[in-house]
C-alpha cells in the first residue's frame, strides 16, 4: 500500500453512483442541472500541488481504494456569473472530449467527481517532462551539436506517436485547437502523452450541437505562437484538421531548429505573422543542417493555403517515416538521377511482395441442446484465460527485450558522440597500441595487456584496451595519426559493456565478461579511411581483410539514424546481430561508422526464451519489413562456418499473413489465431519502441 504522508489533505468529494449515471446523460443538453444531481461521498488524500491557474489547480492526490497516485484536476467556481457558468461548461467539455479519446498517447481520464469547489476529474498521473522542457535544455551550450545530433532520432519518434494521436482524434471528429510542446509530455520509461483538451472543439457532422458555436465567433483562441492562420483569424467555424495539421508543422520546425516558430517584438506583431504564416526559417540554434527532405516535410504542412498541406495528418506522418527509413518524401518529389543516387547509396534489395488476406472461417455451434450450450461456454472461458494468460507473459518478456535493446542504442550514440569529437576535434594519444592483423598471434598476444582465454568468446582476449585492423591495401604508417585519434576514448569501451552487466560494480566484472558474457559481443569503430577499432581486444588474423567490405559498415555508409539488421557471420565468435550509426561532420561528410554487435544465442537465451507451460511453441524478434531477425530456438542452434564473411545473411518473412498486415499498418499490439495441427494456435506481437520492431510470440 502507498505510504501517505502524515501532512498529507483528505478531499471529501460528492459522489452517488446512481446520481451520477443520471447526470452524466445530461451533460451534453443540460450540464447545470446533471451538476446538481450528484451527491455522496468519496475520499481522496492530497499529496502535492502539481499546478495552478486562474480558474483551477491540479493535484497529486493518492487514491486510497485502488492504492495509487492520481492527478486530479479541479475548477474553482468563484461566483455565479456567466463567465463562471462558461468556465464550468468549457471545463465539462473538455472532460466530455478527453474521456471519448481512448487512445495510448493520451492521457486516459478515470472518472468526473463533483465537489463544493465546483467540477473536478481524476486522470493518470504522468511522470516526465514537457516537449518544451526537452527542447529547452537542448537549447544550453553545454549541450551543443552533439547533444542535440544525439537525441533528435528519438525525439522525432516522440512527434511521430503526436501525430498518431491526432490523427485518431481527427477521425473522431475532434480538433485539438492548442498543440504545443508545453502540452506533450514525455514519460520516464519511452511513454508519450498529449495533454491538455480544455478548448478541443469537434468538427464536421460532430459540430452540429457545438455549445460554444456563438461565444467562439470571431474569437482567436489558442496559444500565438502555435496558431494556424485560419485560427488567428478567428474563422473557427471553419476550421478543420488541417488547423492542428498546420500546428504541427510548427512544433516540428521548432524540434529542428530548436528556435520559435514566430518571433516578434510583442504580441500584435506575432499575430500578424501569424495570421500570414510568416514562421521562421531553417536555421539550427547550434548550426545544424536541416536535410532537405525535412525542410520540404515542414514547409508542405504549414503552407498558407489549406489546399496546399497535406491532406491529412496520416499522410505527414508517413512522409516523415519515409525519411526516417531512407526513403523519398512526397513533399520533395526526386528526379530520376537523385532516386537512382539514393537507392545506389542504400545498398539493399528492394524486396516487392503481395500479402493476400486470408479470410479466418469461424465454426458454427449448434443451439439445438442445452448440453451443447454449457460446452461452448466452459470452452470459452477456458480459452479466455489462456489469451489472458498469453498476453500477459507476451508483454512481460516483450517490454524487458525493448528495454535492453533501448539500451543498447542509447549506448551506440554515446559512442558515436565520442568518436565523432575525437575524429574531429581529439588531441593524438602516443599511448601503445596493437595491431592484430599487422603481426604474428603470439607477438600480439605477448604485447596485449591483461590477456586471458573467455569461455564465451572462445578465444584468448583483452578488456583493457581494445585492438585495431587496417585495411590491407593501407600503409600503417600512414594511419598512425588517425589511429592515436582514436585513441582517446579507448576507455568508454569498458565503461558501456560495464553497464550492461547485471550488478555492474562488481569487482569480478572481467570474469563474468569471460564466462557469461554480455548483451553486446563487440563495440566497433570503422573509419572511411580503413581503420577498424574493436572491443574486446581479439586476434583474427584475416588476410587481405578490408573492414569497409564487412556488413556492419555497409550497413550504415551514407545512411541517417540508427541501423540494424542483416545479421552476418564472425569467423571466431559465430553469426552476429549488428546495429550501426553512420558518423559526420558539421557539414555532413561522412567519417566512418560506430557499430555494436549482438551475439544470437545470447539474445535467444537471455530474452527470447520463454517458459513452455502454456503451450509457448516459439518467440521471435521481426524487423519493421516482417523479417526474422532472431527466434528462441536459435538458442541451440549449432553455428555453420562460411567463406564469404563479407555478405550477410538472407532474412526470411514471418509465415503469416494476417501478422504481416498488422506490421506493415503498425498496429501496436494483437492477437492473432492460427490452425496448429488440428488444434487453434495463437500468435501475439507487441510493437517495440526500438526501430518499430516486434517481439512475437507463437503458442499452440
Amino acid at each position: 500500500m502507498p505510504l501517505i504522508p502524515e501532512d498529507a489533505t483528505t478531499l471529501d468529494l460528492s459522489f452517488d453512483d446512481t446520481l451520477f449515471h443520471t447526470a452524466t446523460a445530461r451533460l451534453e443538453t443540460e450540464p447545470a442541472a446533471a451538476l446538481e444531481a450528484i451527491q455522496g461521498e468519496h475520499v481522496y488524500h492530497k499529496l502535492s500541488l502539481l499546478g495552478a491557474g486562474a480558474m483551477g489547480e491540479v493535484h497529486l492526490v493518492n487514491d486510497p481504494l485502488l492504492q495509487r497516485d492520481i492527478a486530479y484536476k479541479q475548477l474553482l467556481l468563484q461566483d455565479t456569473s456567466q463567465a463562471t457558468t462558461e468556465a464550468r461548461d468549457r471545463f465539462l467539455n473538455e472532460v466530455k472530449i478527453t474521456a471519448q479519446l481512448e487512445h495510448p498517447y493520451i492521457v486516459p481520464i478515470y472518472c468526473l467527481e463533483i465537489t463544493p469547489q465546483g467540477p473536478a476529474y481524476t486522470m493518470k498521473r504522468v511522470v516526465g517532462k514537457t516537449l518544451k522542457d526537452v527542447i529547452e535544455s537542448l537549447k544550453m551550450p553545454a549541450q551543443g551539436l552533439q547533444g542535440y545530433m544525439e537525441q533528435w532520432p528519438a525525439l522525432l519518434e516522440s512527434f511521430l506517436k503526436v501525430c498518431d494521436a491526432m490523427a485518431y482524434a481527427h477521425s473522431k471528429g475532434v480538433l485539438h485547437r492548442d498543440l504545443k510542446p508545453a502540452n506533450i509530455m514525455l514519460g520516464d520509461w519511452g511513454e508519450v502523452y498529449l495533454m491538455d483538451w480544455g478548448i478541443a472543439r469537434p468538427f464536421g457532422e460532430a459540430a452540429r450541437d457545438y455549445r460554444f458555436e456563438a461565444e467562439e465567433k470571431g474569437q482567436c483562441l489558442g496559444t500565438p505562437r502555435y496558431m494556424s492562420p485560419e485560427q488567428v483569424r478567428g474563422a473557427n467555424d471553419r476550421l478543420d484538421p488541417r488547423s492542428d495539421l498546420f500546428t504541427l508543422g510548427l512544433i516540428l520546425l521548432e524540434l529542428l531548429t530548436l528556435r520559435s516558430p514566430y518571433r516578434a517584438a510583442n504580441l500584435a506583431a506575432l499575430l500578424a505573422k501569424a495570421r500570414l504564416g510568416q514562421r521562421e526559417g531553417f536555421d539550427g540554434l547550434h548550426g545544424q543542417k536541416i536535410p532537405k527532405p525535412l525542410q520540404a516535410i515542414v514547409q508542405r504542412a504549414t503552407a498558407l493555403k489549406r489546399a496546399e498541406r497535406y491532406e491529412n495528418v496520416q499522410a505527414m506522418a508517413a512522409d516523415l517515416r519515409r525519411y526516417l527509413n531512407g526513403e523519398a518524401v512526397l513533399a520533395a518529389p526526386e528526379n530520376l538521377l537523385e532516386k537512382t543516387q539514393r537507392l545506389f547509396k542504400r545498398h539493399r534489395i528492394l524486396l516487392l511482395s503481395s500479402l493476400c488476406a486470408i479470410v479466418l472461417g469461424s465454426a458454427i455451434f449448434s443451439l439445438f441442446q442445452l448440453w451443447q450450450r454449457q460446452q461452448a461456454l466452459v470452452v470459452a472461458q477456458q480459452r479466455e484465460s489462456e489469451r489472458i494468460a498469453f498476453l500477459g507473459l507476451a508483454s512481460e518478456y516483450g517490454q524487458q527485450l525493448d528495454h535492453q535493446l533501448m539500451q543498447t542504442q542509447h549506448k551506440l550514440f554515446s559512442l558515436g558522440g565520442h568518436v565523432t569529437q575525437a575524429l574531429l576535434n581529439g588531441t593524438p594519444d602516443l599511448s601503445p597500441y596493437h595491431v592484430e592483423n599487422r603481426e604474428e598471434r603470439e607477438a600480439y598476444y605477448a604485447r596485449l595487456p591483461r590477456h586471458f582465454y573467455s569461455q564465451y568468446y572462445q578465444n584468448q582476449l583483452s578488456l583493457e584496451t581494445p585492438s585495431y585492423s587496417i585495411a590491407y591495401q593501407r600503409n600503417a604508417a600512414d594511419l598512425k595519426p588517425h589511429i592515436e585519434q582514436l585513441q582517446n576514448y579507448r576507455e568508454v569501451f569498458a565503461q558501456l559493456f560495464r553497464q550492461t552487466l547485471t550488478d555492474p560494480d562488481a569487482e569480478n566484472w572481467r570474469t563474468l565478461m569471460g564466462s557469461e558474457g554480455a548483451p553486446m559481443m563487440f563495440l566497433n569503430v570503422v573509419t572511411s579511411e580503413g581503420v577498424l577499432q574493436t572491443y574486446p581486444a581479439i586476434y583474427y588474423g584475416t588476410p587481405q581483410y578490408d573492414p569497409r567490405n564487412r556488413p556492419f559498415y555497409k550497413l550504415a555508409l551514407n545512411q541517417w539514424g540508427v541501423r540494424c539488421g542483416n545479421p552476418f557471420l564472425d569467423r571466431l565468435t559465430g553469426s552476429l546481430l549488428p546495429c550501426s550509426m553512420a558518423l559526420y561532420d558539421t557539414k555532413e561528410r561522412f567519417l566512418g561508422a560506430v557499430t555494436l554487435d549482438m551475439q544470437f544465442k545470447y539474445l535467444a537465451r537471455k530474452f527470447l526464451s520463454l517458459p513452455r507451460d502454456i503451450g509457448v511453441k516459439d518467440s521471435y524478434l521481426v524487423n519493421a519489413e516482417g523479417q526474422i531477425v532472431v527466434k528462441g530456438s536459435d538458442k541451440n542452434t549449432k553455428i555453420v562456418k562460411q567463406d564469404k564473411i563479407n555478405t550477410g545473411y538472407t532474412l526470411s518473412d514471418f509465415n503469416n499473413a494476417a501478422l504481416q498486415a498488422a506490421i506493415q499498418k503498425g498496429e501496436p499490439m494483437g492477437l492473432i489465431e492460427k490452425p496448429s495441427r488440428g488444434k487453434k494456435g495463437m500468435i501475439s506481437f507487441l510493437k517495440l519502441n526500438f526501430l518499430n520492431w516486434y517481439f512475437v510470440v507463437e503458442a499452440e
